[in-house]
């Protein structure tokens, strides 16, 4: 990711069939700077207390809604109430995996409202500097040398074709 993503999340109490108010849909909108809707990332998430860091983490696996573009949700049994900490991952590129942390509150009467976040941009590894460096250098040398034998040729055919 060369650029940094800009995330707005919020959470809101989901509705099961059965006992109402039984979980929390986490909402995550992914922009990049330039405010232009982030499409197909590969977003996963932890939920840990804040007062026991040391505590399983639990997972949370992001799906994307269709429309408005951009818009990633996981829903997720609402844990104990309490402080959280929030990590959202985006794993989009193989050598790239870009973190943000947000606190959440979960449960309570207040509202967490907007909780955003920028994912800064990641270094690409040294794969990518490698193929910078061939595009860089390899490529105008790879020219030069395939243009010196072309004019190195078209000397030898002009000589061949005036003593012939």
């Amino acid at each position: 990711m060369a650029t940094t993503l800009i995330g707005s999340g919020s959470t809101i109490r989901a509705r099961a069939r059965r006992r109402a108010l039984a979980g929390l849909l986490a909402l995550v909108d992914l922009a990049t700077t330039a405010k232009s809707p982030v499409e197909g990332a590969k977003l996963s998430g932890t939920l840990v207390p804040t007062n026991r860091p040391d505590a399983p983490p639990l997972p949370l696996t992001f799906q994307e809604y269709k429309e408005p573009y951009g818009t990633y949700r996981a829903s997720f049994d609402a844990p104990p109430a309490g402080a959280y900490t929030l990590t959202v991952r985006d794993s989009t590129y193989k050598n790239e995996d870009a973190t943000a942390t947000v606190a959440l509150r979960v449960g309570g009467s207040a509202s967490n409202g907007s909780l955003d976040f920028a994912f800064p941009p990641t270094n690409p590894g040294s794969r990518s500097v490698v193929r910078w460096l061939l595009w860089l250098v390899g490529l105008p040398l790879l020219t030069g040398v395939v243009v010196t034998i072309l004019v190195l040729r078209s000397k030898r055919d002009e000589r061949a074709g005036e003593d012939g």
